[in-house]
């Protein structure tokens, strides 16, 4: 899936007549930028014209800065910076690895379930707890989190009830918008739960992005239906939509929804905020939550920024028009080539 966001945005520059040059390994050409993990052949890629050349890792190129990378990268941090520019972010506190489970129990106690509970740095929603509504479960979430995990670093927020959208923003513009649908099926009156699982992952594996993120079986999945009263052999009604687990990420099976024409200005607006807060964050991705609750009033919240944010959800959506995110980063990068026509 990451090579896949590489490749859209390094074809897309080939196709302009730009000079593209793969490095399989880390070159002294990524040296000043903030790169992560171990990263195979298919990640770390130039583009070139007589006048210039750009580096890119996956989505992410040159003119994203190292300090947009690191704040990015520490949700507590990107918290703090967003509330200062004014930009609305759900109400909570991040708390240090020396912090006590104590400390973090007695903050919970100072704001309203339902509350969310997660890690500082992880990704993908590894370790994200949601919609925990009481004392029993968010002690439950801490000891998950922090010892069976061990993620010491985390993060206590109040759970803000409404429809999550990851929003792609280039230049101060937002180019592409998709809903998060949490793991689903819809029910025909004759399969069982299993067997639309294994219809669902069907459509999934004709999918370039959704391929590699099957609907995976799992404790989650077992405990989480059975929790709304069905079992795997349970033959949902026709039309019947039932999900199988509360996080949205695709990676475990969620479904990318295009929304590009559908929130308003002013949310794009609080997209476009967001990575403006941060300087050099000039293309990334902003992941929001639609307002319903309103225990803030505001109409959507920052949750998340990602500058290497993967983008095959909004070329490959599940239902809905693709958006063409690599044309606007290259169009970033090379304004040059705005008007060649790749068609």
């Amino acid at each position: 899936k990451t090579r896949l966001d590489a490749f859209a945005v390094a074809i897309e520059g080939w196709r302009r007549g730009l000079k593209l040059k793969w490095y399989t390994k880390d070159s002294e050409h990524f040296d000043d930028m903030i790169i992560f993990g171990v990263n195979p052949p298919g990640r770390l890629f130039s583009l070139s014209n007589e006048e210039k050349t750009h580096y890119f890792f996956r989505t992410r190129g040159d003119l994203v800065s190292n300090e947009a990378v690191e704040v990015g990268s520490e949700k507590d941090e990107t918290k703090e910076i967003l509330l200062e520019k004014g930009v609305p972010v759900p109400l909570g506190k991040g708390f240090p690895p020396e912090a006590t489970d104590e400390e973090i129990i007695e903050y919970s106690k100072t704001i309203d379930y339902p509350i969310v509970f997660k890690p500082t740095n992880a990704s993908q929603g590894n370790g994200v707890v949601t919609n925990i509504q009481d004392d029993q479960g968010f002690l439950k979430a801490l000891k998950y989190v922090r010892h069976d995990l061990g993620y010491k670093e985390v993060i206590v927020e109040q759970h803000v009830e409404g429809e999550e959208y990851r929003v792609y923003v280039v230049d101060d513009k937002v180019v592409a918008i998709y809903n998060r649908k949490p793991a689903n099926i819809v029910g025909d009156g004759k399969h069982d739960i299993e067997e639309l699982i294994g219809l669902k992952n069907r459509e999934r594996r004709k999918n370039a992005r959704l391929n590699s993120c099957l609907i995976e079986m799992d404790i989650e999945i077992l405990e989480f239906i059975q929790e709304a009263g069905y079992a795997l052999t349970s033959i949902p009604e026709k039309g019947e939509r039932i999900y199988l687990r509360q996080k949205t990420n695709v990676s475990t099976g969620g479904d990318p929804l295009d929304a590009t024409d559908e929130l308003s200005d002013e949310i794009k607006e609080i997209a476009v905020n967001a990575l403006k807060a941060i300087p050099g964050f000039t293309h990334g991705g902003v992941d929001i939550i639609v307002n319903k609750n309103r225990a803030q009033n505001v109409p959507a919240v920052v949750i998340e920024l990602n500058p290497t944010a993967q983008i095959g959800g909004a070329l490959f959506p599940l239902r809905g028009t693709a958006r063409d995110v690599p044309g606007a980063i290259i169009d970033h990068y090379f304004p040059e080539t705005a008007d060649i026509d790749t068609s």
